[in-house]
């Protein structure tokens, strides 16, 4: 009998807001999070890119995520906690109230993937008369194994390319960055050993006028043990 696959999947997150490796809560505000994501054809979508087994019948996902909390930090990772551009550290625990949701999609078939989302993000200064800045952003990017439709072409070798556009600032500034990117992964065991190139664009908007662009170029090659 075949395995049944979850529809839909949801986790929740109560954390101390301090940052990784830090077992304090400094300002006594807990950081709450959640997920919600619907794999809508049945099959559960992964986080990892590329369709590199090449899925025999699609499966898609949607999902919707966010957090609220009060912390003197403004973004975390997995290097730990830390302040985005233009935020410098709290000068009080608990200086920046913040709120921030993301929408998601994927879909895999057939050597091909595609993904977006979109990110907003509200933050209050609470040492600065409550002044508030809302960053907002999405991307849209797809990839595709060639040999899926060309014959000659190297099985392990995906194209792929990707559009994206934030906001660091609040609306007042007017003020996006753009970038257009063109890639090739070289996949010789998955996501463990690949090769990746890609060709980026960069630029800049303020007011309705481009004032500065760049044109990253970079070759990366990843390897996990």
């Amino acid at each position: 009998m075949a395995q049944a696959r979850p529809i839909s999947i949801t986790w929740v997150g109560v954390f101390n807001g301090s940052g990784r490796g830090d077992y304090s809560n400094h300002d006594g505000e807990n950081m709450y999070t959640g997920r919600l994501q619907w794999n809508f054809l049945g099959e559960s979508v992964g986080f990892k890119n590329s369709d590199i087994k090449r899925t025999a019948t699609p499966k898609a996902a949607l999902a919707i995520a966010g957090a609220k909390f009060k912390s003197q930090f403004t973004r975390f990772s997995s290097s730990g906690a830390g302040n985005l551009a233009n935020f410098s550290a709290g000068e009080i625990e608990g200086q920046y109230d913040i709120q921030q949701f993301v929408i998601d999609g994927a879909y895999f078939y057939k050597g091909f993937n595609a993904q977006a989302e979109y990110h907003e993000k509200d933050i209050v200064d609470l040492a600065d008369n409550d002044r508030e800045t809302t960053l907002r952003g999405y991307y849209v990017q797809a990839g595709y194994f060639l040999s899926e439709s060309i014959s000659w072409w190297p099985e392990p070798l995906e194209m792929a390319a990707r559009f994206g556009t934030y906001s660091p600032r609040d609306s007042e500034q007017d003020e996006r960055f753009f970038e257009k990117t063109v890639a090739f992964n070289y996949f010789f065991n998955g996501h463990e050993n690949k090769l990746t190139a890609e060709v980026s664009r960069v630029s800049l908007d303020q007011f309705d006028a481009e004032v500065g662009d760049e044109t990253i170029y970079s070759l990366q090659w990843d390897v996990s043990f």
